[in-house]
């Protein structure tokens, strides 16, 4: 798949995601995120996802429109091993690559208008890791760090961020099970 469709894929996807949260609200999360962007503090609510010897995080701040919950900005990792080591963090690919990968995208109007995607500058191999420090229960709690370069594919006139993103010393806290 090129380069447009894997957009426009990923532009639909949000889309979906967005309508279906008209109508839903966006809980439960389970931990707490925290990092900077470019050196302003950036928090955010997680909603993890357990897949057997694998994990995803998605991470979203949420804006309130009309007394709904929606996810205004997202930060997604998938495919974490869960090993105590530190792991690189690549672009999203599709089909997926089954390495640890990331994105980062925003919304606007009432939050199902796809506004800002960005994808990981993988030529920061050193910079871009998610390591998890510690556990409990055979991962059911879960602490770790990352740090994340990415490089805006595209955006809408209104976006409130420039074209590359610099996220650093991000922490999470993760609890699995509480679904």
């Amino acid at each position: 798949m090129n380069v447009p469709k894997k957009i426009l894929v990923s532009i639909l996807c949000l889309l979906i995601v967005g309508c279906l949260n008209e109508k839903n609200s966006v809980d439960p999360y389970y931990g707490e995120l925290s990092c900077t962007i470019n050196g302003v503090p950036w928090t955010g609510s997680l909603r993890p996802f357990d897949r057997d010897s694998v994990m995803e995080i998605n991470c979203s701040k949420i804006k309130m429109i009309d007394d709904v919950k929606v996810p205004w900005e997202s930060l997604n990792i998938q495919y974490i091993r869960k090993k105590l080591i530190s792991q690189t963090i690549y672009a999203h690919l599709n089909p997926p690559s089954y390495k640890t990968e990331s994105t980062f995208v925003t919304a606007q109007d009432d939050g199902d208008v796809a506004c800002d995607y960005y994808k990981v500058i993988e030529d920061d191999s050193l910079t871009n890791h998610f390591i998890i420090d510690s556990l409990k229960n055979d991962y059911k709690e879960i602490w770790g760090t990352f740090n994340i370069n990415f490089l805006r594919l595209f955006g809408c006139p209104l976006s409130s961020y420039p074209d590359t993103l610099r996220i650093r010393d991000g922490i999470f806290h993760i609890k699995f099970g509480q679904h």
